[in-house]
């Protein structure tokens, strides 16, 4: 889904009525055009699979799955402040956020019968990667038609990327004695890995494509993992 009008906020001159506080500015106008439309696209996709009578006698299901989701956001403006000397000064900008997650898995699940006790186990992994743009806007011509005319001029990061791996494992008894008892219980092992990507600033990183800094020291990013072990029953 996209946005697809030509109507959009319009926020006065220089943007006055939403950062001056002249609110009898604002108003809903034609006239909107942006390098970069608001707009959301998902992908799914999965593939199942079913046996009987596999190791044992035992059933088995099993999928395998696919996910996808890219965001754009509505242009916002913003602003970075940096130092020249010892005064203090402030960058003014026009941006769009753009965020991407992709995430694949696969679980599967045996189950076999013994009279009235039933056992289910299996194993699960998750796969998922993240990242995040900031589309930078040329900044007169945002400000001067009230934030109706977005040119793009450039593109930094937004956030850092971080991607994460979880594998499980799964066990259920399920014990029906008649046909109006029944008991079951569980245990669920999962271990996940993050991973984070170095980074710097979103407005660090804008004062560089505006040539007000030369370069910046990342922060450094890292990797982690923990695990849950979960009881039901």
């Amino acid at each position: 889904s996209a946005y697809k009008g030509s109507e959009a906020l319009y926020m006065g001159p220089n943007l006055a009525g939403a950062l001056a506080g002249r609110t009898e500015l604002l108003a809903v106008r034609k006239g909107f055009t942006s390098d970069l439309k608001p707009s959301t696209k998902r992908r799914m996709a999965s593939l199942d699979y079913a046996a009987s009578d596999v190791l044992g006698g035992q059933s088995l299901l099993a999928q395998v799955y696919g996910r996808s989701e890219k965001s754009a956001f509505y242009p916002f403006p913003g602003s970075a402040a940096y130092t020249v000397g010892t005064t203090r000064r402030t960058l003014n900008y026009y941006g769009a956020s753009k965020q991407n997650t992709d995430l694949f898995g696969i679980k599967t699940a045996l189950t076999k019968s013994f009279g009235a006790l039933t056992a289910t186990y299996g194993v699960d992994y998750v796969h998922e990667r993240f990242d995040a743009q900031q589309v930078l806007f040329d900044t007169a011509s945002a400000f001067a038609s009230g934030g109706l005319t977005l040119r793009r001029t450039g593109e930094v990061g937004r956030y850092p990327t971080f991607r994460t791996k979880t594998p499980a494992a799964y066990a259920q008894l399920e014990w029906k004695p008649s046909d109006k008892l029944t008991l079951s219980g569980g245990l669920r092992h999962e271990r996940t890995k993050v991973k984070v990507d170095d980074f710097v600033a979103a407005t660090t990183q804008v004062l560089i494509a505006n040539g007000v800094a030369s370069g910046a020291d990342p922060v450094r990013g890292g990797s982690n993992d923990y695990d849950v072990t979960l009881f039901n029953g």
